[in-house]
């Protein structure tokens, strides 16, 4: 997942919140502290993208 904020912008992997047991408000608090935002700034003006990722194992 990223987040996009005024020029800050910050990326979580898509296996980071499940790992952490986190929710959607917890994970997008998280990922706007991540750029450099207060933990609230993901509520207005942020836009966002997913994206799934293939984890390989050795």
């Amino acid at each position: 997942m990223t987040l996009e904020k005024n020029g800050c912008f910050a990326v979580f992997l898509p296996q980071v919140a499940p790992e952490q047991g986190w929710d959607l408000p917890t994970t997008l608090s998280y990922l706007s502290q991540k750029a450099g935002l207060s933990s609230d700034a993901w509520r207005e003006g942020a836009t966002f993208e997913t994206f799934q990722a293939e984890v390989f194992h050795e």
